[in-house]
């Protein structure tokens, strides 16, 4: 057990932690201490993007990292493990408490969006396939292939959606600060995964890439407006990987 390295302070609008070195101690801090240490600094920004700093939820929490603050690092008889235990049970009763709004409230904007990208190009693919293929604007546009690609885009977005259902189904506590890894926006993925399948699509019809799922097969998305939609939704559903799938296939011909 050693002695607290730190004097533990806040700032003046209680938001944010000062760690000063005692000074009477020299040397370096030991190990346990900074490791505390930097994980308090942490939590606290991600309890910053959790909460509005002015709200009670932020205030209540914040407190209770402070005087767990001064448990591990500050004092004669400093007890950094005990400090690391209560840390952990405070981050287990955030995501108790805030988990399912976070997740909730980013599905329904994620939702939104994909319905509002996804529907009107369903609409519009659904009303090309009732066009006469020998209309005068056949000649100049294949027709059911457009149909197609709309849906498939449709598909896509319904896919990102049930992406972030499947492979979110629980959060850490880091997570409620930054939901995606990547950082992108919910549009910016939409429309980034929605034009990666596209370029799936177009090299499906022209059999660059075969994709099989039982009777299903990624050769007739140009054909069968259904294929195409649950192409479009596996598409969506592997938005984190088909972007590696489509370099792996296109470095060797770049090279």
């Amino acid at each position: 057990m050693h002695e607290g390295y730190y004097n533990i302070l806040h700032n003046e609008d209680k938001t944010d932690l000062i760690a000063e070195v005692a000074p009477a101690l020299k040397g370096v801090p030991p190990v346990e201490q900074q490791r505390l240490l930097i994980e308090i600094s942490s939590a606290i920004a991600v309890l910053q993007h959790v909460y509005t700093v002015s709200s009670i939820g932020f205030k209540k929490t914040f407190e209770q990292i402070f005087y767990l603050a001064k448990v591990g690092l500050e004092g004669t008889n400093a007890q950094p493990e005990m400090a690391f235990t209560m840390l952990k049970q405070l981050k287990r009763e955030v995501v108790d408490k805030e988990a399912g709004k976070i997740k909730n409230t980013y599905l329904r904007l994620l939702g939104k969006l994909a319905a509002w990208l996804g529907i009107f190009p369903l609409i519009a693919g659904t009303l090309i396939h009732f066009i006469d293929r020998n209309a005068a604007v056949g000649r100049y546009i294949d027709l059911p292939c457009t149909a197609n690609m709309l849906t498939l885009w449709s598909g896509t977005m319904l896919g990102v959606w049930l992406s972030f259902a499947i492979t979110k189904v629980t959060l850490a506590f880091e997570d409620l600060a930054i939901l995606e890894k990547d950082h992108l926006e919910p549009l910016l993925r939409l429309l980034l995964t929605g034009a990666l399948a596209i370029v799936f699509g177009l090299m499906f019809i022209r059999k660059g890439i075969v994709i099989e799922i039982g009777n299903i097969s990624s050769e007739g998305v140009g054909k069968d407006h259904v294929v195409a939609f649950l192409m479009g939704v596996v598409l969506g559903v592997n938005e984190r990987v088909i972007g590696r799938v489509l370099w792996k296939r296109t470095a060797p011909a770049v090279h």
